[in-house]
This record gives C-alpha cells, sequence and structure tokens, in this order.
C-alpha cells in the first residue's frame, strides 16, 4: 500500500508476449512498493519474470510483449498513462536502467566520454538547466571517479571495447548516476563478472546509495548478493510473487516452499565437506500453458490438491508477538500451507 514515503508502487502488473503459437504471460499480477532510499532485491530463477517486469516499469518492452494490466506509479504519477516523449525525459533522469551485458547497451563507434555527457546534456534540457559541454565533460569524470575507475581522462577518449568487463560495468553505473535518479534498477549488473569484480561492484554501489540516498531495485538470481546488499525481498516464481519481505522475513523465517528450495540449494560455509546441494527437482513451467493453481505446484514437495487446482491467495504473516526482524508492510506469501497450519489455538494468523 502506498504511503508518503512510497516512491515506486507496482500493482497487479500483468504482461504478455504475443507469439505465433499464442500468448505468454510473462508476468501474471506482480505487486510491490518501494520507498525512497530503499535497496530492494527481485530474485528467482531464469525466466520468472524478473527482467520482463523491470523493462515494463522502465517502459522500454517492445513487440510482442505488452502491458495487459495493472499500473505502475512512480512519484504518484501513473507511468503506462504517460506518452513515449514523456517517458523520455524520466528515463535516465529521474529513473535510471543498468542492463546485464554492458558490451552490448553501450554504443560501440562512440567513446566512452560522449556516451556520458551526451545523457546530461540530454536531460539537463527537460531539468530546466543550461550545462556547456565543458561542465558535462568535468561531470563525467567526476562520475567514472566517484566509481572507481583509474586514469578517467584517458578512459574518457576510449570506446567500448577497448575496457576490460568490470570497467564496463562501472561505466553502466556512472552512466546510470550521472543525473542523480531517485531510481536505480540494476539488472543482474554483476552476472559475467569474476566474483573479485563482483564484490567491488557491490561495495560501490552500496557506498553510492548511501551518499545519494537514492532507491535501489536489484535484480538477480543469487541469494548471497541479496543479502549483501538488500533491504526488502521480492521472491518471484513463473511470473508470479510468491514471497515478499525483509532480507531477515526470507532468510531467518522463508514459509514458501520455492523460498525454501532456494536456500537449500546454496551452498553454505557450517556445511561438511563432501555434503551435496539440495536441488529443487521437476523443470520450470511452460508460460504458454500456465496450470491453474500456485505456479510452484508441480515441483513442491508439500503439494495438495488445491494447490493444483486454485491459485494461492496473497496473506500477511503475523506471528503474534514474535515480530522482531519482520517489516512494518508484513512479510507476505501467496501459498495455502498458512492455511492447512492454522489453528484457531495457534498464537496467530495467516
Amino acid at each position: 500500500m502506498a504511503t508518503d514515503d512510497t516512491l515506486l508502487e507496482v500493482n497487479d502488473l500483468k504482461v504478455s508476449f504475443f507469439t505465433p503459437v499464442g500468448e505468454v504471460k510473462a508476468v501474471g499480477g506482480v505487486s510491490y512498493a518501494l520507498n525512497y532510499g530503499e535497496v530492494m532485491g527481485i530474485v528467482g530463477e531464469s525466466g520468472s519474470g524478473k527482467s520482463v517486469e523491470a523493462y515494463a516499469v522502465m517502459r522500454l518492452l517492445e513487440s510482442p510483449g505488452r502491458v495487459v494490466g495493472g499500473s505502475v506509479r512512480f512519484e504518484g504519477h501513473d507511468l503506462l498513462a504517460y506518452s513515449q516523449r514523456d517517458m523520455e525525459k524520466i528515463r535516465g533522469n529521474r529513473m535510471s536502467m543498468i542492463f546485464q551485458n554492458p558490451m552490448e547497451s553501450l554504443n560501440p563507434v562512440y567513446t566512452i566520454g560522449n556516451q556520458l555527457m551526451d545523457v546530461l546534456l540530454e536531460h539537463a534540457k527537460d531539468n530546466g538547466v543550461e550545462i556547456t559541454k565543458q561542465a558535462a565533460s568535468d561531470k563525467a569524470l567526476e562520475m567514472l571517479r566517484l566509481v572507481g575507475i583509474t586514469n578517467p581522462e584517458r578512459r574518457m577518449k576510449q570506446h567500448p571495447h577497448e575496457l576490460s568487463g568490470g570497467m564496463r560495468q562501472r561505466v553502466m553505473i556512472a552512466m546510470g548516476l550521472i543525473c542523480e535518479p531517485q531510481l536505480l534498477i540494476a539488472d543482474e549488473p554483476t552476472t559475467a563478472l569474476d566474483v573479485t569484480i563482483q564484490a567491488q561492484i557491490l561495495e560501490l554501489m552500496k557506498s553510492i546509495q548511501r551518499k545519494t540516498g537514492m532507491a535501489i531495485i536489484f535484480i538477480t538470481h543469487n541469494l548471497a548478493v541479496i543479502a549483501e546488499i538488500c533491504d526488502t525481498v521480492v521472491v518471484m516464481y513463473g511470473g508470479h510473487v510468491v514471497e515478499q519481505g525483509t532480507v531477515e522475513d526470507i532468510f531467518y523465517h522463508p514459509t514458501h516452499p520455492y523460498t525454501q528450495g532456494l536456500l537449500r540449494s546454496m551452498p553454505r560455509l557450517d556445511e561438511q565437506k563432501g555434503e551435496r546441494l539440495i536441488p529443487i527437482e521437476g523443470t520450470p513451467i511452460n508460460m504458454l500453458e500456465p496450470n491453474p493453481g500456485c505456479p510452484f505446484a508441480p515441483r513442491c514437495e508439500r503439494c495438495m490438491k488445491i494447490c493444483v487446482n486454485r491459485n494461492p491467495p496473497k496473506i500477511t504473516l503475523d506471528r503474534g508477538d514474535d515480530s522482531k526482524g519482520f517489516s512494518a508492510a508484513g512479510h507476505r506469501i501467496a501459498c495455502w500451507l498458512p492455511f492447512k497450519d492454522f489453528s484457531p489455538n495457534s498464537g496467530g494468523r495467516p
């Protein structure tokens, strides 16, 4: 539910791809609220709808993809009602996105300096600010230093192919931040990087977030990254939100079987040598022919008959007096199991 602190509110967002073989319901009713200055993680395996949902928020979906339901409100305004020109004034300015592959996102024929300055010069007009090319160049150099790029004067004159993968990712972060946005969406920005560079990028993003106070949506399949950087977590499966809450909710009180399965499949430092990870059995659902019930039902070891036939409602967990570590908005799941486990004398209610 939106409050005065809410920066972004996504309500029952639905996205479909209309293909020659049928409608692919990639996102089936996602809802969440992001506050100013909050870092939210969206986690799930490949094909869960994480990136599609983010592209819909940014209004970057291309045919055959289309938003077929729901709303996206940014700073109180409905983005789905905006024209493309209005969105161009916001994208890269008030809200920015870091894409998965920086080599494909940076233009290979322009220098790093030209691309950074172009973003600033374009949006300066939208913000009603006069800025010279020299001032834009100085700002671009400042951003490259902020993201930890050495010898930024030289890098400004280089093309993307002359930089390493880690440096290109830092350039993408600098480009996303150069207009000081209120919201940054980072779509798996560390996936293609080695663990050393990944740790540096995460530390960099945490440092910049503390300095600027911007909100971040961090999309990843890596729960270790979520634990490192996020305040709240949204767990997605099959285009649906199956669980959401604080990092403490998700890591210390996981309730949905899918979330529990994800955590069991992670390597742990306290495991005995030679102990095997526990995979989630089965294969992801066919989005062309989704079952009418819970999307995780075919793979769930605790599946009941109702799970197959009826989509579960989203409920807020109530643990009675044992509320330590739980978010004010509540720890929410979409699952029938709390109804099965609930009794009037349980001390709480689903």
